[in-house]
């Protein structure tokens, strides 16, 4: 059983690299979209809850790909599925959104 976990833990071990600053444009436009239709509690909330499984919805997203295009333009889908690949990009994500959010709510 231990050989057994031993192998598993390293098939999702992921070298994180380098911490993305940035948000991909895609994931920017989400962010907005979510932030428009004031949606950002249960964005946050669904986010943070399935980050831990970032990395395989990034694969998912990959093979679901005609589906998702309903979702974001041919061209983005690549994009999106690199960035959810980091577990870190749903974390900028959800700060993108927090951030949107703060700056709509602030007395004009």
């Amino acid at each position: 059983m231990g050989r057994f976990l031993d192998e598993l833990k390293r098939a999702f071990a992921v070298d994180p690299g380098p911490k993305p600053d940035i948000l991909p444009e895609p994931l920017e436009r989400l962010a907005h979209a979510v932030v428009e239709r004031r949606m950002e509690a249960p964005a946050v909330l669904l986010l943070e809850s399935v980050r831990p499984l970032s990395f395989l919805g990034s694969q998912v997203l990959h093979a679901v790909e005609p589906l998702v295009r309903a979702v974001f333009a041919a061209r983005d889908l690549p994009v999106v599925a690199r960035a959810l690949e980091d577990r870190r990009s749903v974390e900028l994500l959800v700060r993108r959104i927090e951030e949107l959010s703060a700056a709509g709510a602030a007395p004009r």
